[in-house]
């Protein structure tokens, strides 16, 4: 290669840098004021589930099949409790949904509309984000993703919960692992 190719090279390359640099940079999408999605029971979650059943009721099978049958009725008292109905984030048939406004989560689950907090024990799993909520009645742990929510809304909840919003002091374990979070 020749000094006059470098040459032109460098050339193209200066007009290239200075063409990019008088763009206008493309818009942000909007982000609405109010964020509020319907949880539904994801699929995976609940497949596990049902095959952590299968697995204590196989065991108790075993226990009472040699000579156990107390160990075998407490492995199963142990597993319908364990697993019982509304373990899995949202398993039940009542639909909920999470309200993000102005920097606040709320969880309506039927009637008015709860606050709740984030834990610092919520955190991102892939694809999938593991919100553990805080309210006055308990924790709710709710698993979102892709096969129980639409993109554009999981896209639109990691953006409206990315740090520097007001809830993003809160909720910043979520769209940063390893970060430091705090209660609000």
């Amino acid at each position: 290669m020749g000094i006059g190719h470098i040459s032109r090279l460098r050339q193209w390359l200066a007009r290239r840098v200075a063409a990019l640099w008088r763009e206008t940079p493309r818009p942000l999408p909007a982000i609405p004021d109010v964020l509020e999605i319907t949880l539904r029971p994801s699929p995976r979650l609940r497949w596990a589930i049902r095959l952590l059943w299968g697995l204590a009721l196989l065991y108790a099978v075993e226990l009472a099949l040699t000579g156990h049958p107390a160990a075998a009725a407490a492995v199963c008292l142990l597993a319908a409790a364990g697993f019982g109905p509304g373990v899995g984030a949202g398993t039940g048939a009542r639909t909920r949904r999470l309200v993000l406004d102005a920097g606040r989560l709320w969880l309506v689950d039927g009637g008015a509309p709860v606050p709740v907090h984030l834990d610092p024990g919520s955190f991102r799993l892939g694809s999938h984000l593991l919100l553990v909520l805080r309210c006055h009645g308990g924790v709710q742990r709710l698993l979102l993703g892709p096969d129980n929510m639409a993109a554009a809304e999981l896209a639109c909840l990691r953006r409206r919960l990315a740090p520097g919003s007001s809830a993003g002091t809160a909720l910043h374990s979520v769209t940063a692992p390893g970060s430091k979070s705090s209660d609000p």
